[in-house]
């Protein structure tokens, strides 16, 4: 093992930074000092005005262990079994996909149309499916958020699932969710919901070759690969989504920057009227579809369209 001339916190900082950096860990200087953090339990604002902290040999020691993970490209997430969504802390690790910043703009939208459709059924309860949980964080999102509503939220995985019921036990409104094992709409067959919301895997099967080594090897392939041209998962959402939608009901799904014109086609065919979101950088992100809108709500779906 490497050995550090000083174990002050900014030497050991500047050490971990360095030895990502050779490493060829693009992000280097940030990844180091999450992983200090991580390490020493100290927040940010600690560690930038206390950069001569003593740190007693377990820590460091523990700090060089976490390093070695990192330059075998395992991803920071994964190695502090932590990860921020929407401003919620969630549990990590290799049973789900890590959650992406860009999911969130699939949340925020969802709440919008949550909060459009409460307004407009007179109080009544909403009801949402959410397909493709992974660790549950869309769920608990919109469960906190939109404390009113019901969620159903469905998972082929059952790592996943078990995941995604863990993170929920940290919060009050994880009761508002039933998780349920199956298929896409298997688990709530002859049901029908107000919302139905999904983020599937949409990677063509032949790029996952090509992902970067942090996702390729570490993150769950069944999360990823949507098949040949990264459809597979939204033809059967489209297929089914009529079947579990309420009338005047919303559905949203993340897409790949490059798929919205095809999902939202898919969706059309099944008899919705769809549009699409771009995100920050002016790519597709998601997809918006809207099954028979009354005159009470036709407004309000001609405006998100």
């Amino acid at each position: 093992m490497e050995t550090l001339n000083r174990r002050s916190l900014k030497s050991v900082f500047v050490y971990g930074r360095e030895r990502l950096r050779r490493a060829g860990i693009d992000n280097f200087a940030l990844d180091a000092e999450v992983l200090l953090r991580h390490a020493t339990g100290l927040d940010r604002v600690t560690m930038l005005t206390n950069p001569q902290i003593p740190l007693d040999e377990r820590v460091v020691d523990e700090y060089h262990e976490y390093l070695r993970q990192r330059e075998q490209r395992t991803p920071v997430a994964y190695i502090t079994n932590s990860i921020e969504f929407m401003s919620l802390p969630m549990y990590i690790d290799r049973r789900a996909l890590i959650p992406r910043p860009d999911t969130e703009i699939l949340v925020e939208h969802a709440l919008d149309m949550i909060e459009t459709l409460t307004e407009s059924r007179d109080g009544r309860q909403i009801s949402v499916l959410e397909m493709c949980t992974g660790s549950g964080c869309i769920a608990l999102s919109l469960a906190h958020y939109a404390p009113g509503i019901h969620i159903t939220a469905t998972d082929l995985s059952a790592d996943a699932l078990q995941l995604a019921n863990e993170n929920a036990q940290r919060y009050a409104t994880g009761t508002n969710i039933k998780f349920l094992k199956g298929d896409l709409f298997q688990p709530v067959a002859g049901l029908r919901f107000d919302v139905v919301i999904a983020n599937p895997p949409y990677i063509p099967t032949a790029d996952i070759d090509t992902l970067d080594e942090d996702v390729r090897l570490y993150e769950p392939n069944t999360a990823l690969d949507g098949g040949a041209d990264g459809l597979d998962f939204y033809r059967r959402l489209c297929d089914g989504v009529c079947n579990a939608l309420n009338p005047g009901g919303v559905v949203l799904f993340e897409i790949g920057y490059d798929q919205g014109t095809a999902v939202k086609q898919l969706l059309a065919g099944a008899g919705l009227s769809a549009g699409v979101v771009k995100d920050l950088s002016g790519h597709d992100r998601v997809v918006l579809g809207y099954l028979s809108p009354s005159a009470k709500n036709k407004k309000f779906a001609e405006e998100i369209i």
